[in-house]
Parts: structure tokens; C-alpha cells; sequence
């Protein structure tokens, strides 16, 4: 009967495309010895481990059932083992039934630190508990609201290293991309730091494994999440391809000094173009997490329209309007990423994430203020709203903690509307006109 419930609530919230690893069914149930051969003696290089990791792994189900009503689900060890390594990976987590405590952590709630293998708890600990120990204390599970302060680390480091780097070191548009290299490299470092080094001495990892499961349950997981490490890897190979073409075409054409300029307007594009094939990598963004491939290409196409009919219009009507003097790179970058930034609230307008839509809002609406003035930080400032933008989304802050968020996200963007308005000179826009508008305008219209 309870096997009967379980495989009706699979099918139930499972899509037809959706292929699923069920422990029990696609593990060998030998004898003990070939278990234990089976499972190995690291826990990373488990079978759960290696599925959940693998990159066609998409979300994690959990489905609780009635034989552990009272006990909790996550009275189970290799139940705590999946839903930390889910969380690690920044997969969704989806507990779309039974997701009281009375099915996750018990009734009395009972912390995962009591968890075990088996039901026998009158047992000493065997070689699989303690594997899993061992792994949750060594290495607390990221939450979601970790991740999101890692993408704003990196965010924040790329946003004002730049500027900085131009004014002490090099005043040139090479400058400011060696700048960039280095914000991002210095805020990945911090990142990295941040996770792997101070996480594990100043978090209980059973305690944030709770937060997880209680987080999970209250849908604040239901989206994908962007690890920096391996998500900003990715898109810097997408982003640097196009940078590199867009670079080898200006060198041939005007030489290495108006060339790098491509480094950036590449970078830029990438940023647009990486979600319309990765919707769902913007998750801490929109708030949405889409199953099915066909809805997430038709989602992408509209992103694409949005992002290419704003680029078309800014490129023709953008300094008539706003009585600018872009050149026609500028604006049609400026256009296609406040197109983009309205397909992005629309997504999220549509689906009902408030929340959500909100901070894209104000995103859009800053982003559309700074293309429309002379101000010199258009890249900078969008990188701060993303990295604000993230963590500003996070469904467990109260009152406080988001006007505190709010406040420094404010004063983060009038900082540098302030250094843009101060030293135009310094920054990228400016230093671009300096050798490539002539240039620019010839090949653009």
C-alpha cells in the first residue's frame, strides 16, 4: 500500500520527459558486503552523490509517505545526505506534498543531528552514518541564502574594481577590462574563501541542514540557484567567445586599442544571450523554475524579442529621445539589456512572484534612468543590480533586513552615479569615444 501511495505521488508531479533515480530501485539490494562495494568508502563518490552532481540531474523530488508520519522523512540519513548535496548544487528542491514537519522533521520536531541509517536506533552508528557525519560536519550545506551572498561578493568586486583600476593604474579601455578580469577574479577568491574556508568554522552543519528542510517546504528552494563557482565559469566561457570574436574583428579593422572595446560589448552581450538557452539558471532573479524544454525555449524566444526589438529601437531612436550622444555599440547594447530586463519581468509578472518582480522593476527602472543619462557607469551599476538583486529576493528576510539590503543597494548605485558624474572621464564610455566613435558610427549607420 504505502509503495502503491509512493509511486502515484511520483507520477503525479513528475513531466512525461522527466526521467528519475529512485535509490531503492536503481541501487543494487545485495547482500551487505556488495552494498558496501557499491557505495565505496567516500562519500562524495557515491552513486547518490554522482547523480545528483551529474549536470542532466535537474531537480530533487521529495515525496514524504505515511510509514514515517511522526518520525520525519529526514530521520533518514541518506534522506539528509540527498537534500544537503541538492542544495550544494543549487538544484530545486520540490516537496510538493506532505511537507509539515510532521513528515520532514518529526512531531516532536527532531533536529537531523538525530538522524540515522535504518530504523534500528538502538544500533551503534555503522560505516555509512559515519561517512555521512563526517560529511555534513566537515562541510555545512550552502543554503540559498549563501549562494546569493557569493553571486553579490563577485557582483560587487567586478562592479567598482574597474573604476578604480583606471584611476591608479592604466586610463585606457584596456585598463578597464584588465580591471574587470581582476574584480571578478578577486570576488570568486572571496567567494571561494567565504565557502570553503570560514563556512564550515561558523555554521552547526546540522543546523543549517534544518534550515534547508524548512526552507524546502516553504517553496524558498523552488528555483534554480547560481553557484558562482561553476555557473560564472560557464557563462565566462560563453561570454569570452563572443568577446574574442567581437575583438579579433575590431583589431583587424581598427587595431588593438579600439579592439578591446569588443572584450567589453562581448562580456555585455553574453549576459543577454547566456539565459535565452539557461532560463532557469536565473532563478534567484525571476523566481521561477520551468520543467518543461519546449516552454523553456518558447520562453527563451521571448527574451530574445524582448532584448533584439529594444536593441533595434534604441539603435535608431535612443539619442533622439534622450538627447544623448551614444555611439550605435553603446546604444544598442544599453537597449538590448533593458530589453532584456523587461522580459525578465514579465516573466516573473506573469508566473505571480511579487517579490520577484519588484526588485526587477527597480532594476529595469535604474537601468533605463542610467542608459538615458551622460553618466559614464552603465556596466558597473548593472553588475550591482544583479548582485543586489539576488539577495534581495531571499523569501526569509524580514522588514529590517531588506530595508538594511535596500538601503545599501541605494547607496552602492549613487556612489557610482556619483563617480560617473564626477570623473566622466575616467570611465568607459568616455574612454571609448576617446578613438572608436568615428569608427563606431561608420560601421553602425
Amino acid at each position: 500500500k504505502t509503495s502503491g501511495i509512493f509511486f502515484s505521488d511520483v507520477l503525479q508531479h513528475m513531466a512525461k520527459h522527466e526521467v528519475a533515480y529512485i535509490c531503492f530501485l536503481a541501487n543494487y539490494q545485495g547482500t551487505r558486503e556488495e552494498i558496501k562495494r557499491q557505495l565505496g568508502n567516500d562519500i562524495n563518490t557515491s552513486p547518490f552523490t554522482q547523480v545528483i552532481r551529474n549536470p542532466h540531474c535537474l531537480r530533487l523530488l521529495v515525496v514524504p509517505n505515511d510509514a514515517l508520519r511522526g518520525k520525519g522523512l529526514y530521520s533518514r540519513l541518506w534522506c539528509d545526505l540527498e537534500i544537503k548535496v541538492a542544495a550544494d548544487e543549487g538544484l530545486p528542491i520540490h516537496i510538493p506534498t506532505r511537507n509539515s514537519d510532521d513528515y520532514l522533521l518529526g512531531n516532536p520536531r527532531v533536529s537531523s543531528m538525530n538522524a540515522r541509517c535504518g530504523s534500528r536506533t538502538d544500533r551503534p552508528p555503522n560505516e555509512d552514518e559515519l561517512l555521512i557525519r563526517k560529511g555534513i560536519e566537515e562541510m555545512p550545506p550552502k543554503t540559498a541564502r549563501s549562494l546569493t551572498f557569493e553571486v553579490c561578493i563577485v557582483t560587487m568586486c567586478a562592479a567598482f574594481a574597474p573604476g578604480l583600476f583606471v584611476q591608479c593604474c592604466m586610463r585606457s579601455v584596456f585598463g578597464w577590462t584588465l580591471g574587470l578580469a581582476l574584480g571578478i577574479f578577486v570576488g570568486m577568491g572571496a567567494s571561494f574563501a567565504v565557502s570553503r574556508l570560514c563556512r564550515p568554522n561558523l555554521r552547526n552543519g546540522y543546523q543549517v541542514l534544518d534550515s534547508v528542510i524548512d526552507g524546502a517546504a516553504k517553496g524558498w528552494y523552488h528555483h534554480r540557484r547560481v553557484r558562482p563557482a561553476q555557473d560564472i565559469f560557464s557563462y565566462l566561457l560563453f561570454g569570452g567567445s563572443l568577446a574574442v570574436v567581437d575583438f579579433l574583428v575590431r583589431w583587424n579593422r581598427d587595431g588593438f586599442d579600439c579592439a578591446t572595446i569588443g572584450i567589453v560589448e562581448g562580456l555585455s552581450a553574453g549576459v543577454c544571450l547566456w539565459p535565452i538557452a539557461r532560463i532557469n539558471h536565473f532563478g534567484p532573479w525571476t523566481g521561477v523554475y520551468i520543467m518543461r524544454p519546449k516552454t523553456r525555449r518558447l520562453v527563451g524566444l521571448f527574451l530574445a524579442a524582448c532584448a533584439g526589438v529594444s536593441a533595434l529601437f534604441s539603435y535608431h531612436y535612443w539619442n533622439v529621445i534622450f538627447g544623448t550622444h551614444r555611439t550605435s555599440t553603446q546604444a544598442i547594447g544599453r537597449g538590448m539589456t533593458v530589453g532584456w530586463l523587461f522580459g525578465l519581468l514579465c516573466l516573473s509578472a506573469f508566473c505571480r512572484k511579487l517579490w520577484h518582480s519588484v526588485n526587477l522593476a527597480f532594476m529595469f527602472t535604474v537601468a533605463l534612468y542610467d542608459s538615458g543619462s551622460e553618466r559614464g557607469a552603465f556596466h558597473e551599476i548593472f553588475l550591482l543590480l544583479l548582485g543586489f538583486g539576488a539577495v534581495q529576493n531571499r523569501g526569509e528576510w524580514e522588514v529590517g533586513t531588506r530595508l538594511l539590503l535596500c538601503c545599501m543597494q541605494v547607496g552602492s548605485i549613487s556612489l557610482l552615479f556619483y563617480v560617473g558624474g564626477k570623473n566622466p572621464q575616467n570611465l568607459l564610455p568616455m574612454l571609448q569615444k576617446s578613438q572608436c566613435e568615428v569608427e563606431d558610427a561608420y560601421v553602425f549607420g
